[in-house]
């Protein structure tokens, strides 16, 4: 597991399942745009839009279903250091390991918001029931699920186990959060607002 601590003013940002080049998805997940291009331009646009290029950017797998250099070229397009968590559709052979900082399977990365004050966070792409430090305020973030609050879509099978997560969890999947990365200080608003912390 590839542990990293992170100092407090840096900007840090998760995301998971973005699917690029991936048609099948914007039906399974009614996903709002009409093609393959659509999606791309609009999952890039989000993106640049709200990480800067100092950030650091856990993408927390399903990347892409693309070729090497199609992979190379959706990175090259996207701003900020990223490390990659690989999903359960990231094939090895097709990722570019030298455009991220580390490829892993599992991270725990602990982040210093304020003085004095450090969160620690356990990333995976498939979500985890009971995970180092859950009971002691350390977060599990996740993909693979496709959460979404749309009601037109209907319940996947993984939904039932969203319904057991901890309230210290949170799905950072692209359907779950407006098809845009989240910052690790909405992550905690939105980790605070499940359990009705103002």
């Amino acid at each position: 597991m590839l542990t990293i601590k992170i100092e407090e003013g840096s900007e840090v940002f998760f995301t998971s399942d973005l699917h690029f080049r991936h048609g099948n998805i914007i039906k399974y997940c009614k996903r709002p745009f009409e093609t393959v291009q659509e999606q791309t331009e609009k999952l890039i646009e989000n993106w640049n839009k709200t990480v800067p290029d100092t950030a650091t950017v856990f993408i927390l797998g399903d990347f892409a279903f693309a070729t090497k250099n199609q992979w190379r070229g959706f990175l090259n397009r996207i701003t900020g250091k990223k490390y990659l968590i690989l999903g359960n559709h990231d094939r090895h052979e097709d990722i570019p390991t030298e455009m991220f900082e580390d490829v892993v399977d599992l991270a725990k990365v602990s982040i210093k918001i304020k003085d004095h004050e450090w969160k620690t966070f356990i990333l995976s792409h498939r979500p985890i029931l009971c995970w180092e430090g859950s009971n002691d305020g350390s977060i599990m973030l996740y993909g693979h699920v496709h959460t979404c609050t749309n009601p037109e879509v209907d319940e996947t099978i993984d939904s039932e186990l969203v319904k057991l997560m901890p309230k210290n969890s949170w799905d950072v999947g692209v359907d779950n959060n407006n098809y845009t990365p989240v910052s690790v200080h909405e992550v905690l608003e939105k980790i605070n607002n499940k359990n009705g912390i103002k």
